[in-house]
């Protein structure tokens, strides 16, 4: 067993961004507030209730080649992932407005770390409604506060997001088809009916960084002795930007990990297998209070 797996009290817990997170039910509503249970409701334009299924099936490939408007960045070995992929969607979100920001990860994560309960995207969501983030050159990412002006230059944050919720599930073995029903963080169906109406996913992995090459689409390899859950390097979050369903299907992720480049192809088995949790930033507000 690794220190990134761990079990207790009959749960398995997977590590992210230095706290130990349920791998089975990231978002389980026994563990959520009231108030973060309210954001674990999809809207309607993402699942039809009354079919069980997404209300847009199939849509056309969606290419990322907004997120490449966004410089590339790099966690530098730091578990920082949730701090890049939360600005990041914010990032994204102010694009499709016309509007170009530089946002600083560091400032997040400051916020995050003194924000209590899990470090999960969750938590990250339910911060970033109350606190706004602020421009880079405010808040350096490497740098140690305190950071003159920044926290009145923290405008930028969330004023609508939902949560996406993994259903637990006993199963062990990756080859059964994983929960490929309902508005479930594993149902690519459902992501790409996201993705299609122009909204990115923030996702977080249950990830084997060694496993994957920049030039090939990664895939899942769990341990043989406990599928699907023991993986090599503990959880990691990304931004879902597009996919492609011409040959082997993808989702295209934008990374904050120097092993990869900006951007990786993660196919829809490994989605399928590994996801644990998700969220999708739906509004964003320029003019948080100090």
């Amino acid at each position: 067993m690794n220190d990134f797996l761990v079990k207790e009290d009959n749960r398995w817990l997977v590590l992210l961004d230095g706290e130990y997170v349920p791998v089975d039910i990231g978002l389980s509503r026994e563990r959520l507030t009231p108030v973060d249970s309210a954001f674990a409701v999809v809207p309607a334009q993402f699942w039809d209730d009354g079919n069980a299924r997404p209300p847009i099936l199939t849509p056309p490939s969606v290419s990322p080649a907004l997120s490449s408007k966004i410089p590339p960045r790099d966690q530098l070995g730091r578990a920082t992932c949730v701090a890049f992929a939360s600005v990041a969607a914010i990032e994204l979100r102010a694009i499709r407005s016309g509007k170009l920001l530089n946002l600083s990860p560091e400032y997040a994560y400051s916020l995050f770390s003194q924000a209590p309960g899990l470090g999960s995207v969750a938590k990250a969501m339910s911060v970033l409604t109350k606190s706004g983030v602020c421009e880079e050159q405010y808040c350096p990412y490497g740098s140690r506060g305190p950071w003159p002006g920044a926290r009145m230059q923290a405008k930028f944050g969330i004023s609508d997001y939902f949560l996406i919720d993994r259903k637990p599930s006993d199963r062990v073995d990756c080859s059964e088809a994983p929960c490929e029903y309902g508005p479930d963080v594993t149902n690519t169906a459902f992501l790409e009916c996201i993705l299609a109406q122009d909204f990115e996913i923030i996702i977080s992995l249950n990830f084997a960084f060694k496993t994957a090459r920049n030039d090939l689409i990664f895939d899942p390899e769990p341990d043989p002795q406990r599928p699907c859950l023991s993986m090599k390097t503990g959880a990691h979050a990304m931004v879902i930007v597009g996919y492609d369903r011409s040959s082997k299907p993808y989702f295209v992720c934008r990374n904050s990990n120097a092993t990869f480049h900006e951007h990786m192809s993660v196919s829809y088995d490994a989605i399928r297998a590994l996801a644990l949790s998700g969220a999708v930033v739906m509004g964003i507000s320029q003019n948080m209070p100090p």
